[in-house]
């Protein structure tokens, strides 16, 4: 799901001392600081090598060695929204410019959310994530989202059952 305005201001306030500190850092010229939630941390070192790389007059996508491609980009449809919202909702994500689609799955691969939002996107690019929650023991439930031309089905079990991972590649 988008995040709510509530959502952002708790990010905005994780990230305003790192961001403080950060800025002071490379005023300095030193390193970001270290510690602190990972994605306030994330979000000052990104803004601060990107910072750096204007500065040194290329942007930072650039500076990673970028082409400039444009990258399609996606939006997550988490678990709350019901079944009956699902079209709406995916028709407003692509109304927006969004052209692919991961929708979140449990345990049993809810597979008439997946037929739902497929219906209503027949033609973008949809994925689902199982967070772990799929049982390997039940390959012919999993074998179901075959149907629905997904791109992937991202960790389907949890992440250390590497066997299971490995049946389901063959």
């Amino acid at each position: 799901s988008l995040p709510t305005e509530a959502t952002a201001r708790i990010a905005l306030d994780m990230c305003r001392a790192w961001l403080a500190a950060g800025v002071a850092a490379l005023l300095a010229g030193t390193a970001p600081p270290a510690g602190g939630p990972a994605s306030a941390r994330f979000a000052v070192e990104t803004a601060l090598a990107d910072l750096a790389a204007r500065r040194s007059g290329a942007p930072l996508w650039q500076r990673l060695g970028g082409t400039g491609k444009p990258v399609p980009v996606g939006a997550v449809i988490g678990l709350d929204p019901p079944l009956e919202q699902l079209p709406a909702l995916a028709g407003e994500l692509a109304a927006a410019g969004y052209r692919r689609i991961k929708l979140k799955v449990n345990a049993d691969g809810n597979l008439e959310r997946v037929a739902a939002v497929r219906e209503a996107l027949p033609d973008h690019d949809l994925a689902v994530d199982a967070n772990g929650t799929l049982d390997p023991a039940e390959p012919e439930r999993i074998a179901r989202l075959d149907e629905y031309g997904l791109s992937f089905v991202e960790q389907p079990f949890p992440a250390g059952d590497l066997a299971a991972h490995t049946r389901l590649a063959r």
